[in-house]
């Protein structure tokens, strides 16, 4: 009992809304540190708290826990961030923030239709794919920090939606591979690294 508590405990921390601040206040303060005390929260809201509310409510309306929606819930939910992801991203490209940071919001909206697309046949670790995307992408601005610190956080995500039973292995090893590559690949085409 003590270990499900646990793993519920972790898959909040741990979940993709968390991270989501977790990668904008990495990328704002290595591209943009003067308007870190008010981007950071203008992108919480965006990134972190829409899905956060949209989740709650999902929970609440079908009465599921610790994220185990059906793969259309789950559907529902993504479709609804996308166009507030893009649009969160023109927001911050009007505002005159940084690339990293507005082609940050771009990625969030192209990752969630990826996660929508594959999760029309395939219960992909959504948070398994934010931990690995936020982690490779933090690489780019830091090293080794961000992977090291993926040393504690990835087995700590599998080991909690194992634990849940939210998830296969297979799925939570997906979602780490193609949110690590697919990460690491568009932030490496916003900054027009070789």
């Amino acid at each position: 009992m003590g270990g499900e508590k646990a793993a519920r405990t972790l898959s909040i921390v741990l979940s993709p809304q968390a991270l989501a601040i977790l990668a904008f206040a990495g990328v704002s303060a290595a591209s943009c540190p003067e308007a870190v005390a008010w981007a950071v929260p203008l992108t919480a809201s965006v990134y972190a708290g829409l899905p956060a509310v949209l989740v709650a409510v999902e929970e609440r309306r079908s009465g599921s826990k610790d994220h185990e929606f059906s793969l259309d819930q789950r559907a529902s939910v993504m479709a609804r961030c996308v166009p507030a992801y893009a649009l969160g991203s023109l927001l911050m490209l009007a505002l005159g923030l940084p690339t990293p940071m507005w082609g940050l919001g771009l990625m969030y909206a192209a990752n969630t239709t990826l996660n929508l697309a594959v999760n029309r046949f395939w219960r992909m670790s959504v948070h398994a794919f934010s931990a690995a995307g936020a982690l490779s992408l933090l690489t780019l601005f830091y090293w080794p920090e961000p992977a090291l610190a993926g040393a504690a956080i990835l087995p700590a995500v599998f080991w909690a939606r194992l634990r849940l039973r939210a998830h296969t292995p297979g799925q939570l090893l997906g979602g780490a591979i193609l949110g690590a590559l697919i990460s690491w690949m568009e932030m490496r085409v916003i900054l027009s690294l070789p």
